[in-house]
């Protein structure tokens, strides 16, 4: 059995990226690779929490926001897959893990949206529980998109692929933290990953290629 891995210092890891890019999936694999770490799964935390509060989504969402800063209080990493898609939104979970002395790292998942809109309708489609998942129109998609606010050239964050395997983008983010001295090098270099991607065709949401908004893989 692989040993975790033990961070030399608390971390918040959050992302950024279209509903559908694959935050959920990889924050929820890569935070069972860590000690004293906890994942958040914010969509599905805030869908219970709504349940019992009347559909109160505000309160909710206050709710999640109190238990990472519970977590992060008590010196455990968090990892949130809640797509921080404004600035206000970076900047206020960043000064949530500075205040306990934790390192935020902001992951840009880039990821085509026709791709990233297919993949909810899979999912939606899978789920067992009928609130687990996001569902969307094509339209509420599009609002989505069109409301999302880049992250800035001075905000601190790094890009990985929403096309490419788990393994690689694993990589990257092991060798990220490295360089943050979250983890140490040998950690890092373990298992180090060729670049690969998932076997993924989009279809376009419309006759034009999708959404019209282009974003490079970097």
């Amino acid at each position: 059995m692989t040993s975790k891995i033990i961070p030399q210092k608390p971390f918040l890891i959050m992302f950024y990226g279209y509903p559908g890019c694959g935050k959920s999936f990889f924050a929820s694999r890569f935070a069972g690779e860590f000690q004293n770490t906890a994942y958040l799964p914010t969509y599905k935390t805030v869908s219970e929490i709504s349940k019992i509060a009347s559909g109160n989504q505000q309160l909710a969402s206050k709710v999640t926001d109190f238990i990472a800063e519970n977590y992060l209080q008590n010196g455990i990493s968090v990892f949130t897959d809640a797509s921080v898609t404004k600035k206000i939104d970076r900047k206020k979970l960043n000064h949530l893990a500075l205040k306990y002395n934790a390192v935020p790292i902001l992951i840009w998942m880039q990821i085509d949206a026709d791709s990233a809109y297919m993949r909810t309708k899979l999912r939606a489609k899978k789920s067992k529980n009928e609130d687990s998942a996001a569902k969307y129109t094509k339209e509420e998609y599009q609002n989505i998109v069109n409301n999302m606010q880049n992250p800035h050239q001075n905000e601190d964050f790094f890009v990985i692929s929403g096309k490419h395997t788990y393994k690689t983008q694993r990589a990257l983010v092991m060798s990220k933290m490295s360089v943050l001295k979250i983890i140490n090098r040998s950690e890092a270099n373990k298992n180090i990953a060729k670049p690969g991607l998932v076997n993924l065709v989009p279809t376009s949401l419309s006759g034009r290629g999708g959404f019209g908004r282009n974003i490079s893989i970097r």
